[in-house]
């Protein structure tokens, strides 16, 4: 599919959507469920239920959903216990749940890393590591990093989100099942070099930032120094070689420990 032509102003979508028949929940979660509550008249669907119409004629839905289906962040009490805990890894960090987060810290300018070309590992359930390495070689054939910078993984793995059969392999195959290799992801001293760096906001279009064979420390080192991370991400490739600016608007709720929302970036911004 040609990329389509993008001028200043524009609104790049880069949200997956959320439906029952698409892979939006993370495996042992409750799965994303989506029901009609209300309709304009009182009739019966195809399940033979019988659908609500007291109180006027309108549409609403009810969902159920993990906070952490679809596109969505990690807030850093998402992996670091509350500092009065007595727990490991405990701090003042884990007090940050997903209310708590600055609007601003999901704000920036764009800094995509391609990795679709990194070779998958050869061992089914297990990430091919994003390393300092080629964090620090990238930054180097493009800008160094600054604060106020988001750095978003590009991995291609949003591709991968389909229904049918074909959806597995979007995070079953890596997780449940054991028979495909996993999404590239960050290491956690990358992710330690982009905190340093004053990077605030890391996406990936992956369902984890962590790996999928140990996903934790690569949590830790980035939501353990006050990052918030965005998973899930879908159309990165559309603003690969594009001016824009990233923004997140996720879903405000008390002591959450994230949420799903819109993730766009506005080009030229």
């Amino acid at each position: 599919m040609e990329k389509p032509s993008l001028a200043n102003g524009d609104v790049v979508d880069l949200s997956l959507t959320l439906a029952s028949e698409l892979p939006a929940s993370w495996p042992g979660a409750v799965p994303f469920r989506h029901f009609t509550e209300h309709w304009f008249k009182e009739e019966s669907n195809e399940s033979q239920i019988v659908l609500c119409n007291d109180g006027g004629p309108y549409r609403s839905h009810l969902m159920i959903l993990d906070e952490h289906s679809g596109t969505h962040f990690d807030a850093p009490a998402h992996f670091v216990p509350p500092s009065r805990s007595g727990l490991p890894n405990a701090s003042h960090f884990g007090d940050v749940s997903g209310e708590v987060v600055p609007l601003d810290q999901f704000r920036g300018r764009s800094r995509i890393l391609d990795a679709r070309h990194i070779k998958l590992s050869e061992h089914p359930g297990e990430s091919v590591e994003v390393d300092l390495g080629r964090v620090v070689e990238w930054e180097r054939e493009t800008r160094s990093l600054e604060g106020g910078d988001v750095v978003l993984l590009l991995t291609g793995w949003d591709k991968r989100y389909v229904r049918g059969p074909a959806g597995r392999s979007y995070v079953h195959n890596s997780i449940v099942s054991l028979t495909e290799p996993a999404w590239p992801a960050f290491t956690p001293a990358a992710m330690g070099y982009l905190a340093d760096s004053g990077v605030r906001c890391v996406g990936t279009d992956a369902p984890s930032m962590g790996a999928a064979h140990d996903a934790a420390p690569t949590h830790l080192a980035g939501l353990g120094r006050g990052m918030v991370f965005v998973e899930c991400l879908a159309n990165l490739d559309l603003i690969l070689d594009v001016p824009s600016i990233f923004m997140f608007a996720p879903v405000k709720v008390a002591r959450s420990s994230g949420g799903p929302g819109r993730a766009y970036a506005v080009v030229g911004a």
